[in-house]
């Protein structure tokens, strides 16, 4: 009889703790207290009870009970008393959410796992907000060394995008930035899943009527593009990924390129170029080039801006573009082109970050017929660097700095490409232009300059 009443005491607790009413028990016993000594188990000193704290406050979260997401609110928002202090968090001044952030970096994987569960549940239960702390949780757990840690950190920032609707697109980038790395991670599971998210939020926000996640998507996008290094990359896997897994249909393809023409809100029309530049690295036949040849055509009819003015932020992808479909471009369409970007290399109306572009697209628009342009840019780079050894300038000083940097820009990337240009006279010629007086500061005097030209066999290599 004894065991028979305290099983059915036990079996009352838990269910007391679902949120259920069961009268004696209910008024003797407050719930606020029952969770503040569940919290308290969560520094105990043994990992598997840590955890099963952890997974047990998770469970009360999940149980939908008004009553008890109230008072893990109201918990979780207030200085714990005395009482409270020493029965749950275990350090001075320390609170419930702190306590639970602190334990998502616990020496054991396993309370590494359910706090973070825990913290997740917090969020999606509308007891906690993605503030930055969150935020820099969620971000080392998703680089975390164990795998399951790294599964359970791209749940939770997943479960808290589906279950924060109306989350500022800021944060629903960010939370979407945390996770894109995993998409190279090492464990395949991780890598589909990670592909299977971002589907959700891209893909199908491109294709569908009623898009769940469009203002965090778009902004995610243009912060990809606000990055010049880690983020590009792993993106550009992802598209990879999803041509070799045949997510990337036609019809999303058309919709990116409706978007290009059609023109969108803030930033999306470039985060739509950026989207096409890549699906063209991966899929040119069948695609309609004449969207991108009206685009270049309205980059012309541009007016022509001041040295010191930046080009247009689209330039750089419909150059890219333009270089990833050269092979369906028409024969008359490639010599334009390639005409047109010649004569705007030698009136230096590109910056110096667009002139590695241009180039490249130039030599693959103009293939077997390039020499001719390769030896007019040659000889303007030259001249323009002659006029400047011999005092032959008149044009104000930041004309004139930016012309130069301009011309030392393309005739780089001219003997890059074609080394065996590079001939010892404008080898010299370059080596003047460092040294001489009006180029030379504290820090370059030539010095480290070798005192002959390299062989052509060394630069093919």
């Amino acid at each position: 009889q004894t065991h028979t009443h305290t099983h059915r005491d036990d079996d009352d607790d838990d269910a007391m703790l679902g949120g259920s009413n069961h009268g004696n028990i209910q008024s003797t016993i407050d719930t606020t207290q029952l969770l503040w000594l569940l919290i308290g188990r969560c520094s105990d000193e043994s990992a598997k009870i840590r955890g099963k704290s952890f997974s047990s406050l998770s469970s009360c979260l999940r149980s939908n009970s008004s009553v008890l997401i109230a008072q893990l609110y109201d918990i979780t928002n207030e200085q714990p008393s005395p009482w409270q202090q020493s029965t749950s968090c275990g350090v001075e001044g320390d609170t419930v959410v702190s306590m639970m952030r602190r334990r998502c970096f616990d020496d054991k994987t396993v309370v590494r796992r359910a706090a973070l569960q825990c913290l997740c549940d917090l969020v999606c239960a509308g007891v906690l907000g993605v503030d930055t702390n969150t935020l820099a949780v969620l971000h080392t757990l998703c680089r975390d060394c164990s795998l399951s840690v790294r599964k359970q950190s791209l749940d939770s920032i997943y479960r808290i995008l589906l279950a924060s609707p109306t989350l500022p697109p800021a944060d629903n980038s960010c939370l979407v930035k945390l996770i894109l790395p995993l998409v190279k991670d090492q464990e395949q599971s991780i890598v589909e899943k990670c592909t299977t998210v971002f589907e959700e939020i891209i893909l199908k926000n491109l294709t569908t009527d009623k898009p769940t996640f469009t203002h965090g998507a778009w902004m995610f996008l243009e912060q990809v593009i606000d990055n010049e290094n880690d983020e590009k990359f792993y993106f550009s896997h992802l598209i990879k990924y999803w041509f070799k897994s045949s997510k990337i249909t036609r019809s999303i393809i058309n919709k990116v390129i409706t978007i290009c023409t059609s023109g969108g809100e803030g930033g999306q029309i470039e985060a739509a170029w950026m989207l096409v530049n890549e699906f063209c690295k991966h899929c040119v036949g069948g695609i309609n080039t004449h969207f991108v040849v009206e685009a270049w055509g309205e980059v012309l009819a541009t007016p022509t801006h001041p040295l010191t003015t930046p080009s247009d932020p689209l330039v750089p992808y419909i150059l890219s573009v333009l270089r990833n479909t050269s092979s369906e471009l028409t024969h008359t369409d490639r010599h334009t082109v390639s005409q047109q970007i010649v004569d705007l290399l030698l009136h230096y109306q590109y910056e110096c970050s667009l002139i590695s572009i241009a180039m490249s697209t130039l030599v693959k628009l103009s293939a077997d017929n390039i020499h001719h342009s390769i030896t007019d840019l040659i000889d303007k780079c030259r001249n323009t660097i002659l006029s400047f050894i011999n005092n032959d300038v008149t044009d104000d000083i930041m004309h004139i700095n930016e012309c130069l940097s301009r011309a030392v820009f393309t005739l780089g990337e001219v003997c890059m490409r074609f080394p065996q240009r590079l001939t010892r006279r404008l080898f010299t010629l370059v080596q003047a232009f460092l040294i001489s007086p009006d180029n030379n500061t504290d820090n370059n005097d030539g010095s480290h300059l070798p005192n002959t030209a390299p062989s052509h066999d060394t630069h093919t290599q």
